[in-house]
């Protein structure tokens, strides 16, 4: 899986992935994206882990009243 944005700067600071069949992941000071931007792909823990829910925590960058954040999932 792997976050996109766009319409404006995004400042990530806490994510916590919850998955089906293992504990919650957290991470921290992910970073900012810039608007058209993504992070890199990261592996689900274990062979049939699903993603069931994600919290984000962030802040918009500039002047932009809004911003797009995406969850991208592979099968």
């Amino acid at each position: 899986m792997k976050f996109s944005v766009e319409g404006a700067d995004v400042q990530i600071t806490k994510v916590v992935l919850n998955w089906d069949n293992r504990p919650d992941a957290t991470l921290t000071d992910v970073g900012t994206l810039k608007s058209g931007g993504q992070t890199a792909a990261t592996d689900a823990p274990g062979r049939k882990g699903r993603l069931k829910g994600a919290t984000v925590q962030y802040k918009i960058l500039g002047d932009a009243p809004t911003a797009t954040l995406k969850v991208w999932g592979f099968d």
